[in-house]
């Protein structure tokens, strides 16, 4: 007899010349209730817990229940994944924009840089099945018409997904959009991978060399010192500065876990560098990251990460995706 149960039976449609591993499992249960439970300003799913303030930026705590540990802690005051403008204004010509921008020290910043932390507007759950639920925050930015963030959570995987979307105005002046990554502990360390090797910046790096701003190959991990690591894996923004972004003073290797455990973020877009990158950043764009959390050491973390750099986006099924 034709079997029409949903929760049975699911269509995974593999494209050619694609590798796959599938895993299934059946369980003789009713249906689970929704994965994500929404109580007053927490956000709770059976593996991490958020509690949003839009008064205070946005996400204030992060909590792994199964590790039972809140994933800031240096940096609490910082909400999370929250996007920062930052732009120098200047007189609307060549010469006065080619001038300013000759003047930026390594800190890519002067006394009349701005920064302005975007303002959480409103959270939305957009969709919410037993096995996956997209969490919304809409926010108000300067130097965008709109800019959203979605957070995916799966049930039973310490992993979710961001998808950052944003309408960029067009503007000429040095500009630039960060991504807060406050997830440093006071007791652990940084590492960013650099092409074919794991560094921690401030550290493994020549004395004085400049230590705002890294290249990464994946992204980012962050141990707290206990065998525990949050890690983000950069998609397709592989820049990153480290310190305060008011900071005016480019910040030189010393070597100290002081200097390694400074302010995180990911530095999405600027028009500041003199390369052969366009100066209008406008249009539609959409960046993507993945948090994970876990136990080890950070190359796991990584080779994690350098695995999933080799796979395409994941395929949905169809009972999830429609």
């Amino acid at each position: 007899a034709e079997r029409t149960d949903p929760f049975l039976w699911s269509l995974v449609e593999i494209p050619a010349g694609t590798n796959y591993v599938l895993h299934a499992e059946t369980e003789d249960q009713p249906p689970r209730e929704a994965l994500l439970v929404r109580e007053g300003p927490l956000y709770r799913t059976d593996r991490y817990a958020l509690r949003i303030d839009p008064e205070a930026g946005g996400i204030i705590r992060w909590t792994d229940l199964e590790q039972k540990r809140d994933l800031t802690d240096l940096y609490r005051e910082d909400a999370i994944l929250r996007p920062v403008y930052e732009r120098t204004d200047a007189p609307q010509n060549g010469l006065e924009q080619c001038s300013l921008r000759r003047s930026f020290c390594r800190s890519r910043r002067n006394a009349e840089t701005k920064q302005y932390p975007a303002r959480l507007q409103q959270v939305s759950i957009l969709r919410n099945s037993p096995e996956r639920a997209v969490l919304r925050l809409e926010y108000e930015a300067e130097g965008c018409k709109l800019l959203f963030e979605d957070l995916t959570f799966y049930r039973g995987m310490s992993r979710v997904d961001v998808n950052l979307i944003l309408l960029k105005k067009s503007e000429w002046d040095p500009e630039s959009l960060y991504l807060s990554l406050p997830f440093t502990a006071k007791t652990g360390t940084v590492f960013v991978d650099k092409t074919d090797s794991i560094i921690r910046p401030g550290i493994d790096q020549l004395p004085r060399a400049c230590s705002n701003f890294f290249l990464t190959q994946n992204g980012m991990v962050f141990t707290d010192g206990e065998g525990r690591f949050t890690s983000v894996y950069c998609a397709d923004t592989p820049l990153i500065w480290m310190g305060r972004l008011d900071h005016l003073q480019p910040d030189e290797a010393n070597g100290t876990a002081e200097q390694n455990r400074r302010p995180a973020y990911a530095w999405i877009m600027n028009n500041v560098w003199e390369t052969n990158f366009k100066v209008m950043l406008a249009g539609f764009y959409e960046f993507s990251f993945t948090v994970r959390t876990g136990e080890g050491e950070a190359d796991m973390a990584f080779a994690q990460m350098r695995e999933e750099s080799c796979l395409p986006l994941p395929y949905l099924h169809t009972d999830l995706a429609n």
